[in-house]
């Protein structure tokens, strides 16, 4: 269905266009909650929060989901770099399921701040940031096994001009 949309770009598949967003989603939710924190009479900090965190827990499922589709075309690489493509999915998967459970967490804390005039402190916003600092953590070292496959064993890398592992 999206394949189309790779025509006249060098890119081998959609992975690399999607996977970015997720990350800098997070972080910047992470930084809307620290914000608010410490401004807690502008609601419209928790509110984006709440919101950039829904935005990077969708993009994190279509991230993962692109990234199965792009591992279909590059399980023929060597050894090490099979190894490396697995542990890279598998983290994936992990840094998916954590960003979907920290969304929902998340709203879960703006459901039970909605009367509130001023953003809440509690137990629950803590966990909230403490759970989003350990995802944005997870996510990194998702990325950092990514770029290591492009970098270290040429995954999705035009060599003599054809895409190794393209689709």
């Amino acid at each position: 269905m999206f394949e189309n949309i790779l025509t006249g770009t060098s890119l081998p598949n959609l992975h690399p266009a999607i996977v970015h967003f997720p990350l800098a989603l997070l972080v910047t939710a992470l930084f809307f909650d620290l914000l608010a924190i410490f401004s807690r009479s502008r609601r419209w900090l928790d509110h984006g929060a709440t919101l950039l965190y829904c935005l990077a827990g969708v993009g994190a499922a279509a991230a993962w989901l692109s990234g199965l589709k792009a591992a279909d075309s590059m399980w023929s690489m060597p050894g090490p770099a099979h190894a490396a493509l697995s542990e890279h999915q598998d983290l994936g998967l992990q840094t998916m399921a954590a960003a979907i459970a920290l969304t929902a967490f998340r709203l879960f804390v703006a459901w039970l701040a909605r009367k509130d005039q001023r953003t809440p402190l509690g137990l629950f916003r803590m966990i909230a940031i403490f759970a989003a600092f350990a995802v944005v953590f997870l996510a990194g070292v998702t990325a950092d096994h990514g770029g290591a496959l492009v970098y270290r064993h040429g995954m999705g890398v035009d060599v003599q001009g054809e895409a190794s592992g393209s689709e």
